[in-house]
This record gives structure tokens, C-alpha cells and sequence, in this order.
């Protein structure tokens, strides 16, 4: 059975954007290159931030998660990426929400630089 994941990234401008996802290193790199395969959303918008990861059952479950994040006040994600064990108080209690799988140290990548060239700072 395959993982999915639920995965928010930081734009430079200070925007989120949310997507799912079964492989999170090969999508953050695909939205890094601005290649065919990234969101139009992402293109332009470096230097982008891998700012949280969910895991999520299956694709059904992923897409229902990403559905309610994406509903969220941007304060309320805000407080989502600072606690991740708090989205079951921003969205209610009596959700069946998946574990979340990790608050990863930020990834940027800076515009003329090899996107593939990551830099990692700590959280």
C-alpha cells in the first residue's frame, strides 16, 4: 500500500500553498526546477519553503485533509505549522485525521541557484 502525504510550502512572498503527494522530496524538487510538472501556482514564487508534512492513509484521505487545511484561515495554518497536533482543535475534535508525520526543517531554494542545491536551516 502506498503512503500519501499532505505537504504545505512557503512561498517568498509568505504564502502557502498545500498539495498531496506519495513521494514529498520529488515533488518539493519538481515545484524547485519550475519544470512542466510543478504547480503554476509555485512558478515565480521563490524562493520556496517545505514547511510541513502530514501522513495520510490513503489518496482519499489525503485529498479529504487537504480539502480542510485549504478551508483554513491563514492564521489558523499559521498555527497548524507551529503545532501540528493542534489542526484536530482547529478542525474539531471527532475528525479522523491521519498522524502527522513530521514539522521538516525548512528547505529553500534561492532563485539562480541550482534548484536542485538545497540549503537546509534548522527549524
Amino acid at each position: 500500500m502506498t503512503n500519501w502525504y499532505v505537504y504545505m510550502i512557503r512561498c517568498g512572498s509568505g504564502t502557502l500553498y498545500t498539495g498531496i503527494t506519495t513521494d514529498v522530496d520529488r515533488r518539493f524538487e519538481e515545484h524547485q526546477a519550475s519544470g512542466p510538472k510543478a504547480a503554476r501556482y509555485l512558478k515565480g514564487r521563490g524562493p520556496l519553503q517545505l514547511v510541513l508534512t502530514v501522513q495520510a492513509d490513503d489518496r482519499g484521505a489525503a485529498l479529504r485533509l487537504e480539502h480542510r487545511i485549504k478551508k483554513l484561515s491563514r492564521g489558523q495554518k499559521e498555527t497548524f505549522i507551529q503545532n501540528p497536533e493542534s489542526l484536530k482543535n482547529i478542525i474539531g475534535a471527532d475528525s479522523n485525521l491521519p498522524p502527522v508525520l513530521s514539522n521538516p526543517p525548512p528547505v529553500i531554494s534561492t532563485a539562480g541557484r541550482n534548484p536542485r542545491e538545497k540549503t537546509r536551516f534548522p527549524p
